[in-house]
């Protein structure tokens, strides 16, 4: 992996493994496309999976497959720009691995106002982590500044702030 280009990697018990690649910074070229990539044999073979609604650019993605069942995972991508000139434009995908299918969860992304502790404000992606409940595959935190939680994997959007705000 080229130094300029940010990558994530999940191996799952079964032997799954999720690569990302970011976009490569200004002036770099890159070998490889940047997105998702998939291999079930060791890292012999790769396919590109990234889901079709992932912008082509972005700047960071990080993955967790569920600990719980191998063939999902959660992709939480900060693209590098903004929404109103304030809040980061972060994006979360869920695919199934074992049909490669995804769901754009990126509209489910908590936002309970203004301040920057409670949103997903990466500090330009330096903050960005995500974690899965061992037991249950739609039990997923993601953070930044601050951490947030969803019951659901992001089906909906959080709403009580009391619950889904974790601290930040």
């Amino acid at each position: 992996v080229n130094e300029h280009i940010y990558s994530d990697i999940a191996i799952a018990p079964n032997g799954n493994i999720v690569a990302t690649l970011s976009s490569p910074f200004q002036g770099v070229a890159s070998t490889n496309q940047p997105g998702v990539y998939f291999s079930n044999d060791e890292g012999g073979s790769w396919n590109n999976i990234t889901p079709t609604t992932l912008p082509t650019d972005h700047l960071r993605s990080v993955v967790e497959i569920a600990p719980s069942n191998n063939n999902s995972a959660y992709i939480l991508t900060f693209t590098g720009n903004f929404i109103d000139q304030k809040y980061d434009d972060v994006r979360l995908h869920k695919i199934n691995l074992s049909n490669f299918s995804s769901d754009d969860r990126s509209s489910n992304l908590t936002n309970f106002g203004q301040d920057f502790q409670y949103f997903l404000f990466t500090q330009n992606n330096y903050n960005l982590v995500m974690a899965i409940k061992p037991d249950d595959e739609d039990y997923v935190l993601v953070g930044a500044t601050s951490l947030f939680r969803s019951t659901n994997g992001f089906t909906t959007k959080p709403n009580d702030i009391t619950k889904d705000w974790i601290g930040g």
